[in-house]
């Protein structure tokens, strides 16, 4: 079940019942770089859409509050780390301070393989993960 702290968990249950293996599209756009605009949301999206219906991927058509509409997760955030602010957990794991807030949930999200993976756009290309 998705944390109920961002959604609420009667519609996302009926919601995402209605696919079978649905995706998610994850954008980001980062706010170190306003000049690249090729990569701007809007073009992110297009794209990983594109690719979606080319390669017969269902995106789960869902809306939760603060976090996705119609499967689609946009974010505004910088990925650029200049601290050594991390923590080293006790397996062995490197642990940040995620300032991308949207991207922490989609982990949880996919912990309850309740989607198949997600297709995101890197740079120039669209990739999935599952």
């Amino acid at each position: 079940m998705l944390p109920e702290s961002w959604y609420n968990p009667n519609m996302a249950q009926q919601q995402v019942k209605i696919h079978s293996n649905p995706y998610l599209v994850y954008i980001r756009k980062s706010t170190d770089d306003t000049e690249n605009q090729k990569n701007s949301i809007p073009y992110q999206k297009m794209e990983c859409l594109r690719f979606a219906l080319q390669e017969q991927l269902p995106i789960v058509n869902a809306n939760f509050q603060n976090f996705c509409t119609s499967g689609v997760i946009t974010e505004r955030h910088t990925g650029f780390k200049e601290d050594n602010n991390f923590t080293i957990k006790s397996n062995g794991r490197i642990q940040y301070k995620i300032k991308r807030p949207k991207f922490h949930q989609l982990i949880e999200v996919l912990h309850t393989n309740q989607f198949k993976g997600v297709i995101y756009f890197n740079r120039y290309i669209v990739s999935i993960i599952y």
